[in-house]
């Protein structure tokens, strides 16, 4: 048997589509074929969407942008992955469980500071960079 709405096949005595949990017409043999009921079982979960990958996500990004943040002279990649890092955490808290809520919120905090830590750091790195060349000095 195939879903009617995705077409994946459908193992025999299964309530819903194990693809994307469409409920499974059971054909009665009493009746004519065109009857259709829907068994009674307990729905299966649905899918969550990749809103728990995003969250994976912003918290390994937000790990990358604190660590690389105190890098002087790669402070400004601190920034372009704590800025991605801040857009995959805030799609991480759209997740329904709390441990990828907790990631999805630490990534978000971990990608601000290491933004912020990173654009200072850079920015010290480049006035004292740039005075040690008008003045000479090492």
């Amino acid at each position: 048997m195939y879903c009617t709405k995705c077409g994946k096949q459908i193992q025999a005595g299964q309530c819903y589509c194990p693809n994307c949990g469409t409920p499974v017409p059971v054909i009665d043999e009493d009746f004519p074929h065109d009857n259709y009921d829907v068994a009674e079982c307990t729905p299966q979960p649905q899918r969550r969407g990749p809103w728990n990958s995003f969250a994976r996500a912003g918290h390994i990004l937000g790990l990358i942008s604190i660590i690389t943040c105190w890098i002087p002279i790669i402070g400004f990649f601190a920034c372009a992955t704590g800025t991605v890092g801040i857009v995959m955490a805030s799609l991480g808290k759209r997740s329904t469980e709390d441990a990828f809520l907790r990631k999805a919120s630490i990534g978000l905090t971990l990608s601000i500071v290491g933004m912020i830590v990173g654009i200072i750091v850079y920015a010290l790195f480049l006035i004292f960079f740039d005075r040690s060349l008008v003045t000479g000095r090492n």
